[in-house]
């Protein structure tokens, strides 16, 4: 009976396993193998789950599953050694928190200590045969998310195919890390992008500062700048081509900053339509102090140097031509200059010196907390001087005309008044002065038809003669003049010279803060 089994098993070995004696070739389901071991058919090697952490590899695993549950878990590889070269473990992580596979002590995988595997991941490492401290003794041939291709029957995710993706899940399949490195994107070698572990993207900065950095030093950047957005579609509402945003909780907010060699921002159209057209568009929209368009010049040494221009504008090629068009309050809080002139449809304010080298045209309302003067070069030194001369003020709008006249023999003069005289003005107010002689002088008729008579009591005399009168036009009928107007509920306890009445600068209203905040940085 012994001998018939010997035969048995005998017969069956040699069908199923071939023994190449020429090549030392072990085939197995075949008779001629080409490698030093071909098998036709499968094979099961040893599968583990394990529940424990941490878990010590041993000669017998070979495809081990981490399930520890929501902890996170610690694998530690066997020592290298000649025995165990080229030896494979295939480790996936099965729990949610990450599985950290760690070479022995001493040795490395790849040059580091240990694998961190995320939730889902697959390693497949190869142990190399050599021992030493701080010698890789293990290297790691792939790291994945489990895929049906590899062992992982759909569990948890997919492979991730370069031909495109379906039935995705996102909590599994990504591409990222999950040790707090960065993600790197390179092409020929040369890094091109980088996702910080912290979430940052910078594109030819491997430090990026910002959410979203772009640099780039290359020359073929063309026309259209480092970065390039543009809508070339048809709709017939407006599309956005950059769009910024900021809108923290407690300080200002910048949607779009432009910070520059020699053009900060720049705004181009281009547009042959009959619509109109803005080559840049400011909107704020706030319950509080905001600004559509802000626009700062300054030095960039300590040094002063040049002209600085906040904001420049021209406009040409119209039947009209406004550099400048306000509908609202103007606040100027240094200097207007200019060649041209200025139109404003509201009020305009000024908290500092105005030179204007054109005309200057409101539409509203010219509020001035200090002097109105007209300033010129000093006829007497001009190279060296200015010299001022001062408006008058009054409680009321009044227009003033004055003029000379010479009465006749029978001591009568008639003054003739401009034909629009008594449709601008009410409330006439009279001033006679003989010149050459003592005399007396009357309004021997007042205005009438744009014109009065004055009487002397001596004949061919000369009088000069003034008369005041309360502006009465249409734009004065529909906007009395007032005196004493109470303050907007938001500039009440605030001061337009707070310095002036001993208040601090925080009381100030808010143009004339922003004058004396700059004017005490300069100090």
């Amino acid at each position: 009976m012994k001998r018939i089994l010997f035969t048995i098993i005998s017969c069956a070995i040699f069908l199923g396993i071939s023994n190449n004696s020429i090549s030392q070739n072990i085939g197995i389901g075949t008779a001629t193998p080409g490698s030093k071991l071909q098998v036709v058919g499968s094979f099961a090697p040893n599968y583990a789950i394990v529940t424990t952490s941490p878990y010590n590899i041993g000669v017998n695993d070979y495809y081990l599953v981490f399930n520890g549950g929501f902890s996170s878990g610690i694998f530690n590889l066997p020592a290298g050694t000649a025995a165990a070269k080229g030896r494979s473990y295939f480790i996936k992580n099965g729990a949610p928190n990450t599985l950290m596979v760690k070479a022995a002590s001493g040795e490395t995988i790849d040059g580091d200590t240990a694998v961190t595997l995320g939730s889902g991941e697959v390693a497949h490492i190869v142990m190399k045969g050599t021992a030493g401290v701080g010698i890789p003794t293990s290297e790691v041939v792939m790291v994945g998310q489990g895929s049906y291709s590899f062992f992982n029957a759909g569990l948890q995710g997919k492979a991730w195919s370069s031909k495109g993706n379906v039935g995705t899940n996102s909590l599994y399949n990504y591409i990222g890390t999950t040790d707090m490195q960065d993600l790197v994107t390179r092409t020929n070698g040369i890094e091109r992008m980088r996702i910080t572990a912290r979430g940052k993207i910078g594109i030819g900065t491997n430090t990026p500062s910002g959410s979203f950095e772009v640099y780039d030093t290359s020359t073929d950047a063309g026309g259209f700048g480092v970065v390039h957005a543009e809508y070339k579609g048809t709709d017939a509402i407006d599309k956005i081509a950059v769009f910024g945003r900021s809108i923290p909780t407690s300080s200002n907010g910048i949607g779009v900053e432009g910070i520059p060699g020699r053009i900060g921002v720049i705004g181009i159209t281009n547009n042959s339509e009959s619509s109109s057209a803005g080559g840049v568009y400011g909107l704020a929209v706030s319950d509080n102090l905001c600004y559509g368009v802000y626009a700062s010049a300054s030095n960039f040494s300590s040094s002063p140097s040049n002209t600085k221009i906040g904001i420049y504008a021209s406009a040409s090629g119209g039947i009209n031509n406004y550099a400048g068009k306000f509908d609202g309050e103007i606040v100027v809080n240094g200097k207007i200059t200019t060649t041209s002139s200025v139109i404003a449809s509201g009020n305009m304010h000024i908290d500092g010196s105005g030179f204007i080298n054109g005309g200057l045209v409101m539409n509203g309302n010219l509020s001035v907390g200090g002097n109105k003067a007209f300033l010129i070069d000093h006829p007497l030194d001009p190279a060296n001087k200015y010299l001022y001369h001062y408006c008058i003020e009054s409680n009321e709008v009044l227009n003033v005309y004055s003029g000379n006249v010479s009465t006749g023999a029978d001591g009568m003069a008639t003054v003739m008044l401009p034909s629009y005289f008594e449709s601008i003005n009410k409330d006439f107010r009279y001033q006679l002065t003989v010149v050459g002689d003592f005399a007396q002088a009357i309004i021997k008729k007042k205005i009438a038809d744009n014109k009065f008579v004055i009487e002397t009591s001596k004949p061919n005399l000369e009088v000069s003669w003034m008369v005041t009168a309360v502006r009465n036009d249409k734009y004065m009928q529909a906007h009395p003049a007032q005196n004493e107007v109470e303050k907007e509920a938001e500039n009440k306890g605030k001061y337009i010279h707070p310095i002036e009445w001993q208040q601090p600068v925080s009381k100030a209203i808010q143009h004339s803060k922003d004058r004396l905040l700059k004017t005490a940085a300069k100090k």
